[in-house]
């Protein structure tokens, strides 16, 4: 295998997004990727950005990264193929069905096979954003990792004989197994499931932060955050005087770009530690979109708790709901990061480097949430100010998890040296990602606050 060094501080820009590889010292045995990495070398000056400008890659991690983003590329390349069969099969199993109850539920074919034409219109823009990234990447069509079965077989057709069991091994453990029939093969299956819904709740989250529908949320969730970051954030003379502020667990980066864009002498940092969010993110932060440029209908798979379809299932939504300034990206006023929040905090550098923090819907993500507000002191400087809204959710279970109340929350962060300048306040969320028609919206209270570190 080839060894791969000396690529420190190599950058390149594709769309007005850049992609910064640091002490890339890993082993690879596929020559033209050796050759991909190579050429980014060869790149000419002006090509070169703010290092922080995108997605900073460390260590190992460099080689790996086409890998890395190839795996979440082909979650999301399957998606319409994957989500079309999985609608045809509650047409077949409707079919099934003896003819009364056709005759009692005529038209339930014909709604879901209209889901499945929207699907195929949602297909184009996720198809869209992988080639977007594919061309950032300069990944192949062979980099798209499909999740096989150890022997090698291909994930296509549960009916088929898996070619990666030879005839004497068939005869030696008495098994004509089928692919279905396999441990592994069910494993690789549950993983492609989990992709799947991956990719679905990804179009739903795209209803709450980029739609032109979805405004409505973002003004009752995101609006009052802004707002805060308006009134909180430090004040400069020097027009090019900035300040840093980190927005972990940023999802599709609205709220961070909404940051910066209302806040000019903030350096707003999205450190979102999922790929699966990141490459549909940086395809209309850099993809040059104009608004409204694709028609998506995020809740073409939901089946339930609807009362009619019009309004849920083919409900339509416009996206993005905004031109993006690429000005953002390429000033460094906006910068994408997918380290994980804890460990980006851990790192000596970024010790007392932010003059602010936002955290939305993100502390109830934490196995600990202790550890995040120990980060949180970490990073800010002494004077720096915390913005938090969001629910207790806790997505872990409990027995996996410490759960605080907001009351334990905010004694631990007094004892950590943070003083609250707006005590934790309840702010309503009457719908998240959830149909305008739907007979179930999921609702929240999040706890607001604003506090400051004083040591």
């Amino acid at each position: 295998a080839a060894s791969l060094a000396a690529l420190t501080d190599t950058m390149f820009v594709a769309a007005g997004l850049n992609v910064r590889f640091v002490e890339a010292a890993a082993e690879d045995g596929d020559d033209e990727q050796e050759e991909t990495f190579k050429s980014l070398a060869k790149l000419p000056a002006r090509h070169s950005a703010p290092a922080s400008t995108l997605v900073a890659v460390r260590g190992a991690e460099a080689l790996g990264v086409v890998r890395c983003c190839g795996t979440a590329l082909g979650a999301r390349e399957q998606y319409g193929s994957n989500t079309h069969d999985e609608l045809g099969d509650l047409i077949d199993d409707f079919d099934a069905l003896p003819p009364m109850y056709h005759r009692l539920a005529p038209g339930f074919m014909a709604r879901i096979a209209r889901c499945q034409d929207l699907v195929a219109e949602n297909a184009k823009f996720v198809s869209a954003a992988i080639e977007f990234y594919r061309r950032a990447l300069r990944t192949r069509p062979k980099d798209v990792q499909r999740a096989r079965c150890s022997c090698g077989c291909d994930d296509d057709d549960d009916e088929e004989e898996c070619s990666g069991t030879t005839s004497s091994t068939r005869v030696e453990s008495g098994c004509e197994h089928k692919r279905a029939r396999s441990k592994e093969h069910k494993r690789t299956k549950r993983v492609a499931w989990e992709h799947q819904q991956l990719a679905q709740n990804i179009l739903m989250q795209f209803y709450r932060e980029w739609s032109v529908e979805g405004a409505q949320e973002r003004a009752e969730c995101f609006a009052p955050i802004v707002a805060a970051c308006v009134k909180y954030a430090p004040h400069t003379t020097a027009a090019d005087e900035r300040f840093s502020c980190m927005v972990p667990g940023a999802g599709l980066c609205r709220l961070a770009h909404d940051i910066a864009a209302a806040v000019p002498q903030l350096r707003v940092v999205a450190c979102e530690v999922s790929h699966a969010m990141l490459l549909p993110a940086q395809y209309v932060l850099g993809g040059r979109l104009t608004p409204r440029a694709y028609t998506l209908y995020p809740f073409a798979h939901t089946t339930a708790n609807m009362m009619s379809a019009a309004d849920a299932q083919h409900a339509p939504v416009s996206v993005p709901d905004i031109a993006v300034d690429p000005l953002l990206l390429l000033s460094g006023r906006l910068a994408l990061t997918s380290d994980d929040f804890v460990s980006y905090s851990n790192a000596s550098p970024r010790s007392g480097a932010f003059e602010m923090l936002v955290t939305c819907f993100f502390i109830d993500t934490a196995f600990n949430v202790l550890d995040y507000i120990c980060a949180a002191a970490r990073l800010l400087k002494p004077g720096g100010v915390w913005i938090n809204s969001g629910p207790l959710h806790w997505v872990h279970n409990q027995r996996e998890s410490v759960r605080l109340t907001m009351d334990e929350i905010a004694s631990a962060m007094e004892t950590a040296g943070f003083v609250f300048v707006e005590k934790p306040t309840v702010l309503p969320l009457r719908h998240y990602c959830s149909p305008p028609g739907t007979l179930m919206p999921m609702v929240f209270n999040c706890c607001f606050w604003v506090a400051k570190l004083t040591q």
